[in-house]
């Protein structure tokens, strides 16, 4: 009886807290704690996407540190091929990459990737897991991705995505995305690339439809010098805002990167470094909101071999990859 009378008084205090919002107590519900737990998460949602928007389901997930860095641009991105960045990959290495971030701070948003690339003649195969949320919330991408040279200066690209989130105590949904994209390189400085994500999205439960909507990229990359990358991006979710995505790699020193960029939607500056050592590159990127804060995301990635250069091969070697490729390329 004592508990019971203790567990009544702590439910009226949380009411006074809340000004008399009276919270509905279910027998299979959550946990006021659980609850509470929430609300870091729903001023993510509130404030981290673009206007119009009613969801934030897989939202402002993190591609990598270069991509992060460089104003959250997709069409920087090394590796390229997922559901959610559907550009191609530049380099044609065997690669293993991780990724972490935690968004804001916020450890229920904690994000892991994990990424294997498998080159084969002219493809590459492209395996990623990523995951970010904790036991209450929790998104998952499974994508198994594939990009063929259709042109000696173009590549094209197909990827398949299984999403899933679930949340404590409500259960699971899984759904699946198609994407498709290509990388073009008309001039050795100019490299453009079209995305077009989430095409065929659809729950594997037909009566939730459309869980993920699709999104089109247009961006191009320009190498004005060994030592300079400039990237540039628009971005558009059907019934949603536009955004505009721009980034500056230089490289003062073979092996060493420096970066920063912007984006509108929503508006944040990003900056960040990377550093090679052979065959292992160490990458960090901080981007900054106005309310939320900062985010921070490290990349460790090990290649094998010397970078193949891009659409073009040997030939173009890689617009987004300046002095350090050169030199390889040209000791080859």
């Amino acid at each position: 009886m004592s508990k019971i009378r203790s567990r009544h008084r702590s439910c009226s205090k949380l009411e006074e807290l809340f000004h008399g919002v009276k919270l509905q107590r279910k027998p299979s519900g959550l946990p006021v704690s659980s609850l509470l737990a929430f609300f870091p998460l729903l001023l993510f949602s509130m404030l981290s996407v673009g206007a119009g928007e009613s969801r934030a389901a897989f939202e402002g997930i993190v591609v990598d540190s270069r991509t992060a860095a460089m104003g959250d641009c997709w069409s920087a991105s090394d590796h390229g091929v997922h559901p959610l960045a559907p550009v191609p990959p530049v380099r044609m290495n065997l690669s293993v990459s991780v990724c972490y971030c935690a968004p804001y701070g916020l450890p229920e948003l904690e994000q892991r990737n994990l990424l294997l690339g498998l080159p084969s003649r002219a493809n590459m195969f492209t395996l990623e897991v990523i995951e970010r949320g904790g036991s209450l919330y929790k998104e998952r991408i499974l994508s198994a991705s594939v990009s063929r040279q259709a042109f000696p200066s173009t590549r094209f690209m197909l990827s398949l995505g299984m999403f899933s989130m679930s949340v404590a105590g409500l259960g699971e949904t899984r759904f699946f995305g198609l994407s498709t994209g290509l990388r073009s390189r008309p001039t050795r400085s100019l490299e453009a690339s079209i995305g077009m994500g989430n095409l065929a999205s659809r729950s594997a439960s037909a009566s939730d439809g459309r869980a993920v909507f699709p999104t089109f990229l247009f961006g191009l990359t320009l190498t004005p010098g060994e030592s300079v990358t400039a990237a540039g991006e628009v971005r558009k979710t059907p019934g949603k805002e536009s955004s505009i995505h721009l980034g500056v790699e230089f490289e003062p020193q073979e092996g060493i990167r420096i970066r920063c960029g912007l984006q509108t939607v929503p508006i944040e500056v990003a900056m960040g470094f990377a550093i090679e050592l052979g065959h292992l590159s160490i990458e960090t990127a901080s981007s900054f909101h106005s309310v939320l804060g900062r985010t921070d995301v490290i990349t460790l990635t090990f290649r094998s071999g010397v970078n193949a250069g891009g659409p073009a091969g040997k030939a173009g070697t890689g617009a987004h990859h300046g002095r350090s490729n050169r030199t390889k390329e040209a000791a080859q």
